[in-house]
């Protein structure tokens, strides 16, 4: 890896850094399974999968094994002004991949929730990826509010995506390179310092992403997400109360899944919903280093689902966390 940071002049600079990888994965995986319970000191066992595809397989200790080479060589450059001591604006684009490999789960010839088989031995290729981001980072009105935000697109080649298939002893990982996808978005970071005693902060995601198969998607990936947090000090003799309230949003998204966009699309469940959440606390601190504090989560108890897994649809197994309803507590804290 070699970096390169250079002032062009007071105001401009560049920065610029090139790496070079190389990856050596081998495996060697023992897969068996015991038949019956031991009979004079001997195991009766079988191998867990297919002997006949499985890369260089041994069946006398129930072992394959494979070995991958892969290299890459990646980027980053950028450019960064100074408009002014408390504005930098920036340009810089950027290059990076992560390395195939094997699929160590493998078994054989599955059935594919999409469609069609899957040779479970099949290895998967690297993924790539090359974005550019402009971006500002500043503080304005005397330094009452300090603002961040980012533009960017990304362009990625054979994405890798882990999926959850039906195997002939039960559930299985599998790796494989989907289609090539694009990546674009916004986001923003933001707090300002309206008085001595009231703050506002706030953060904001917005994302856009289209794959060359439309049967591909992204998961666990909102298109809008966004905070806003509100702060209030009450100075006091020998004391402090802060209040706080805080509101979140985060909008509907594609769980993990084997099944393709369209069957997502069609089926109950097959989008995880979106869900605003609201908090609030009140902090007494007492200079004799106590601080008691009352808080509440999910004010409005709302009903929400985490990201849940979905092996196929319509759903033979559909594992999902429940989003915790309104909470509410009492803390003491004593610093010494």
């Amino acid at each position: 890896f070699v970096s390169l940071n250079y002032a062009i002049t007071d105001q401009l600079n560049i920065n610029a850094g090139v790496r070079r990888t190389e990856d050596t994965k081998p495996v060697l995986v023992n897969s068996e399974s015991l038949l019956a319970p031991p009979v004079t000191g001997l195991s009766v066992t079988a191998c867990r999968f297919d002997v006949a595809l499985a890369p260089n397989a041994n069946l006398a200790d129930c072992t394959w094994s494979a070995r991958d080479e892969y290299s890459n060589t990646s980027y980053t450059v950028g450019l960064d002004y100074a408009l002014n001591d408390d504005t930098l604006v920036y340009l810089k684009s950027s290059s990076s991949y992560r390395a195939g490999g094997q699929n160590i789960r493998g078994v054989g010839v599955v059935a594919n929730p999409a469609g069609g088989t899957i040779n479970t031995f099949d290895d998967f290729d690297p993924e790539e990826v090359t974005d550019i981001e402009l971006g500002v980072k500043g503080q304005f009105f005397d330094n009452s509010l300090q603002l961040n935000a980012a533009l960017y697109h990304m362009d990625y080649e054979a994405v890798q995506r882990s999926s959850l298939l039906n195997g002939p002893n039960g559930a299985l990982t599998f790796v494989s390179n989907t289609s090539d996808a694009t990546f674009d978005g916004l986001e923003v970071e933001a707090q300002w310092i309206v008085t001595d005693n009231f703050k506002l902060s706030g953060t904001l995601g917005l994302l856009d992403w289209e794959f060359d198969d439309s049967t591909d998607f992204a998961n666990a990936a909102p298109k809008t997400e966004y905070t806003v947090r509100a702060n209030y000090l009450v100075p006091m003799d020998e004391s402090s109360l802060i209040f706080d309230l805080n509101y979140s949003y985060r909008g509907e998204f594609y769980p993990n899944s084997s099944a393709t966009r369209q069957q997502l699309d069609a089926a109950i469940g097959g989008e995880v919903e979106d869900v605003a959440l609201l908090g609030a606390r009140a902090t007494l601190n007492l200079d004799m280093g106590v601080s008691i504090t009352l808080w509440g989560d999910n004010l409005t108890d709302e009903e929400y689902t985490l990201s849940p897994l979905v092996l196929s649809l319509p759903a033979s197994l559909y594992a999902a966390g429940i989003g915790q309803p309104r909470t509410y507590g009492l803390d003491v804290k004593y610093s010494f």
